[in-house]
């Protein structure tokens, strides 16, 4: 017996799995690499993305340190 006929959801759900996978992965622009990061293929966009990320970045540490002021530990708790 064909896997259609003895799994008919497994079948569907494979199909619509195959038709998903090939719409992501389907390349719009010829010329364009398939699989290029993004962060080197435009000019100042790497730069960018990176400030950007030292800024939450230092956002992060300075929310760390509010947390460790509210709950501890106390510096006379702390291990050398």
């Amino acid at each position: 017996m064909a896997l259609y006929s003895r799994h008919p959801r497994f079948t569907i759900a494979l199909l619509v799995l195959i038709f998903i996978s090939v719409l992501l992965f389907a390349n719009s622009e010829p010329d364009d690499p398939p699989f290029s990061p993004v962060g080197f293929t435009r000019g100042g966009a790497l730069v960018e993305s990176l400030r950007v990320e030292e800024s939450r970045y230092q956002r992060m540490l300075d929310q760390r340190q509010d947390l460790i002021r509210k709950w501890g530990p106390t510096p006379d708790k702390i291990d050398p």
